[in-house]
Order: structure tokens, then sequence, then C-alpha cells
């Protein structure tokens, strides 16, 4: 199933932006900037700041053709786990709890070995 599938009315809006004159999809494109600009001065403001690292990972993206703009953690070597920012994810989203299984390694001939005999 498509997302035009999913969401009533989404195959008429594409059809509507594809339509769009030049010179409204230019203005659309810089309010766009404008709101991802102020959505992302209000996210700096809210961030607990230490070290300031977590601050200066947060920017905006601009997709102009697709009318599309993507706010949040988006430096580099985030994704990828090379920065010191991996926090960011965890604060912004929360994490979900862990059971953790506790297993004892015991010792077998003078060396240690796990359960599992390795």
């Amino acid at each position: 199933m498509s997302a035009a599938d999913k969401v009533q009315g989404l195959a008429e809006a594409h059809g509507f932006l594809a339509k769009m004159p030049t010179a409204a999809h230019e203005q659309m494109v810089v309010e766009l900037g404008i709101i991802a600009r102020d959505v992302n001065a209000l996210q700096r403001n809210a961030v607990p700041v230490d070290t300031g690292r977590l601050k200066g990972a947060l920017g905006f993206r601009m997709l102009a053709e697709q009318l599309r703009v993507r706010i949040g953690l988006f430096r580099a070597g985030f994704r990828s786990g090379q920065s010191n920012t991996f926090y960011g994810r965890i604060i912004e989203f929360g994490r979900r709890a862990q059971t953790v299984l506790v297993q004892r390694r015991r010792r077998v001939n003078g060396s240690l070995r796990s359960s599992r005999g390795r």
C-alpha cells in the first residue's frame, strides 16, 4: 500500500503542486525556509547546553524541488556514530526499557569460560 493510498486526496495535492506556477513555487520555498529557520531557532533555544555540541548538531535541510524541509540532528557523523552527539536522539525521543539477563562466567580448568562453553 503506497502513501497515496493511505492519505485521501494526496494524489490531487501532488497534481496541484506539479501544475503550480514557478513564481508560486519559489515563494513557497522562501516561506518554508523562513519557517524552518524559526523552528530550528526554537530547537536551539530549548536544547540543554553543556558543551554546545548538541546545539551545534541541530540544523535543517531544504528540499526545494519537493517543497519539503527536514529539521533536527543533521550534522556530519551523527548517524554513523562518529560524533559525540549520540545522546541527542535519546534526549529528543527518550529510551525504551531494557531487560538485561546477567550471565555469570564459570571457571573451567583454570580459565574463564562462559556458560555456553566458549
